[in-house]
């Protein structure tokens, strides 16, 4: 719980349909081709769009932590 709360979690839709409810404190994106998924949950239907958009967070955190280190040196 404590490892994913808060953060991104990425599945297929069988996975997402395993659940018993929407994982709380997490976005879900789940990879399918069908229709059907709760408003909440982002859908993509190849795994190349999901790269991509992990990519960004990844670089946006990675800003965010260059920012912060900088400012701690500072100091």
């Amino acid at each position: 719980r404590q490892v994913t709360s808060n953060h991104t979690i990425v599945m297929g839709r069988n996975t997402f349909e395993s659940l018993p409810r929407m994982l709380p404190n997490r976005k879900h994106i789940v990879l399918t081709s069908r229709d059907g998924l709760p408003n909440e949950v982002e859908v993509y239907r190849e795994l190349k769009q999901i790269l991509e958009k992990l990519k960004i967070i990844v670089e946006i955190y990675q800003m965010k932590l260059l920012h912060l280190w900088k400012n701690i040196i500072k100091q």
